[in-house]
């Protein structure tokens, strides 16, 4: 049976883009925490906010050319609208997330950093268990389990822990963790957005 009306079923496992576009995010990310903690420690700029504005500014426009320029993907008016409240939430969160760390690795290290961010696997599964009723394998969620005891053995009387550090840390892990069932719940609906958006073109047409 077809995944979608007209269309065929979506592939199964992980392909070679998805692998690449992880790969480049998870670069991407690592470089950008150094670069801000040598801003931070090194250039004595302790504005971890305004960053953040740069970055979403950089963002925007960035998705803008995309959109409007280059023309890789489309926009549907109709569809934001049916979606707002779930857009406006991963914004909250995002911006939350984003701020946090970057506040994060201005009080501790980011190899602490990353040790905290290590247990977000554990608050997605928890978030997916409970809002897309998904089931994890015993040996899946053992593993997950002793992940995060090993980070938190790892926090546990660090020479580097820092109060403000290392909640700044927590919050941004659950925000990420939080964001990640957000966007692929949000993601679902993409072809149902696209034949929304071909429906408003052919509306416009006629």
């Amino acid at each position: 049976v077809d995944g979608a009306p007209g269309g065929p079923a979506p592939p199964s496992g992980v392909s070679l883009p998805a692998l690449g576009s992880m790969a480049a995010w998870m670069t991407l990310n690592i470089i950008l925490q150094f670069y801000n903690k040598f801003l931070f420690s090194k250039q004595d700029f302790h504005f971890p906010v305004l960053i953040i504005i740069c970055g979403f500014g950089a963002t925007f426009v960035g998705s803008a050319l995309s959109i409007y320029v280059l023309r890789l993907d489309t926009i549907s008016m109709s569809a934001i609208q049916a979606r707002s409240r779930l857009l406006l939430f991963l914004a909250i969160v995002h911006g939350v997330g984003t701020a946090t760390e970057n506040i994060s690795i201005l009080h501790i290290s980011i190899s602490l950093n990353q040790v905290i961010k290590a247990t977000g696997p554990a608050f997605t599964l928890v978030l997916t268990k409970v809002f897309e009723k998904q089931t994890y394998s015993y040996a899946l969620t053992s593993c997950t389990v002793l992940v995060v005891l090993g980070a938190c053995l790892a926090v546990f009387k660090n020479p580097e822990f820092e109060i403000v550090g290392v909640i700044c840390a927590a919050i941004s892990t659950v925000m990420s963790a939080t964001q990640s069932p957000g966007a692929a719940h949000l993601l679902k609906g993409n072809a149902g957005v696209l034949r929304l958006a071909q429906s408003e073109q052919k509306s416009d047409v006629e």
